[in-house]
This record gives structure tokens, C-alpha cells and sequence, in this order.
């Protein structure tokens, strides 16, 4: 967990739920974020430890709740994104970025790709990286390409379109009741389909 929002990891309820169904293995904390398993002192060593000493196959980079915003294109918490996907490139890992997406937010700027998405990929990120791309069909993941054409993140960046599993079911099957701007999964499916085929891509890419 970084510390581009909320500081003590205790304050997510949400790593709590995954450590307590044992979906998480180890969490670490970065920065000026506390309360981790390990504490590292930049994003870089908290890779490190996640590799060299949590033994690690995938590490899961993410800041706790409460991301600034401002409305505008450079100022929010989330550009973090792209230092962070440099970070895994610049280590020797494979930088793999997860979309935010969604088709019910009522904020232009947020339906579809995102544009912190947008910003995080062109402006942000200087590596080449994985961009995991849901294969949800129809109109949907047809905006969500055309987006990812539209700002050339097409040509920066390596898309792979890759089959979600059924992730609201799963959460559902472990009891967990995820919420995202106030909505529950089921309401904003789109945003949770994205993390998850990120996370497919990732273990495909680990198993190999």
C-alpha cells in the first residue's frame, strides 16, 4: 500500500476482509503508509521485499482509501500509477496496469477509460507495460478500446485482451461486499471486471 491516500493500512476494510479469508499473503507498506507486515521506505523496496523476502510471484500495488482529486488532469493521487509501473520495469518485473473503467459514473471524465487512467499511461508512465484490456463484448469493450486508441495508449503500451472471471460471483463466494464510490460491485461491474483481468493476466504471466 502506498501512501497516495488514507496512511495506516488498518483503515482498509478491505485488506482486512482479504486477510482474513487468507486472500492475502503479506502486505506491505510504503512511504509514509504504516501498519503493513513489512514497512519499506519507497515503492522500489517495498517491491524488493515483496520479492526477495515475501517471496512473492505477483505484487498487487495499490494506495489506501481516499484518493485526492481536483478535477483536473495532473492533479490527483491515482497518476501515481505510472512511477509505479516504472518502478516494476526499472526492477526487472512485468509492469502490469490495471484500467479504471466504468459506464455508470455520471462524470464524463470517468465513463469508459477513465482519463487518470489516460494521464496515469501517456503522461506518467515512461515504460512500455501490460495494459490488461476485459473481454466483456459488445458496446462496452468497444468504447473501452476505442478509448485506449483514441489516446494512443494503443501504440505506448502492449494492450492484451484478456477473459475476466466471473468476479462478482467469486466476491460473493468469499462474502465480500466490495464498494467503489459508494456503489456496490454489482452496480459498476466494468470497474471490478478490469481489476480482475489484470489480476488473470498476472497469474497467467506468473505460471509461465
Amino acid at each position: 500500500m502506498t501512501d497516495a491516500a488514507g496512511l495506516p493500512i488498518a483503515v482498509s476494510d478491505l485488506v482486512a476482509a482479504l486477510s482474513s479469508r487468507k486472500l492475502l499473503d503479506v502486505t506491505i507498506t510504503c512511504g509514509q503508509a504504516f501498519g503493513g507486515d513489512y514497512e519499506a521506505i519507497s515503492v522500489y523496496s517495498a517491491l524488493a521485499v515483496a520479492r526477495h523476502v515475501a517471496d512473492a510471484d505477483v505484487a498487487i500495488v495499490v494506495m489506501g482509501p481516499g484518493i485526492v482529486g481536483t478535477e483536473t488532469k495532473l492533479g490527483f493521487s491515482g497518476i501515481e500509477l505510472g512511477p509505479i509501473l516504472d518502478a516494476a520495469a526499472g526492477l526487472g518485473g512485468v509492469p502490469i496496469a490495471c484500467l479504471r473503467a466504468s459506464f455508470v459514473d455520471a462524470r464524463e471524465r470517468h465513463c469508459g477509460v477513465s482519463h487518470h487512467a489516460v494521464t496515469a499511461l501517456t503522461v506518467a508512465c515512461r515504460s512500455r507495460v501490460l495494459v490488461a484490456l476485459p473481454k466483456v463484448g459488445g458496446a462496452e469493450e468497444k468504447r473501452l478500446r476505442d478509448d485506449l486508441t483514441a489516446a494512443g495508449i494503443d501504440e505506448r503500451h502492449d494492450i492484451v485482451a484478456v477473459e475476466p472471471p466471473a468476479i462478482l460471483e467469486l466476491l460473493a463466494g468469499h462474502g465480500l461486499e466490495v464498494t467503489s464510490m459508494g456503489r456496490p460491485a454489482a452496480a459498476d461491474p466494468i470497474l471490478f471486471q478490469s481489476a480482475a483481468a489484470a489480476g488473470t493476466l498476472a497469474a497467467q504471466r506468473c505460471a509461465r
